[in-house]
């Protein structure tokens, strides 16, 4: 298996692909020092890549990555897809 850290590098593909292969590699060498970039793939446009990201991170497992997952809490759908962060401006009430 490659180091980890070429599979890091992949996460900033333009590719998707590339991206969720990335994910998958870091999956199964279970390496938490990916954790934190593994989270920020979490937000990724592409959601066969935030899928990948959350399979590696479940894979992964630890204290870490729930530190990690912790905070993206409150923008996860019931569905587990990513939700814009609410406005902030007051509802028009027309």
């Amino acid at each position: 298996m490659e180091n980890a850290n070429t599979f890091v590098q992949m996460l900033h593909s333009a590719d998707p692909s590339v991206r969720r292969d990335a994910c998958e590699s870091l999956g199964e060498g279970r390496s938490p020092e990916s954790v934190p970039q593994l989270a920020l793939m979490l937000r990724d446009g592409d959601t066969g890549v935030r899928e990948s990201a959350l399979n590696a991170l479940i894979a992964i497992g630890g204290r870490k990555v729930a530190e990690a997952v912790a905070p993206l809490k409150p923008h996860i759908s019931m569905t587990g897809a990513m939700m814009p962060p609410a406005s902030t401006a007051p509802a028009s009430h027309g």
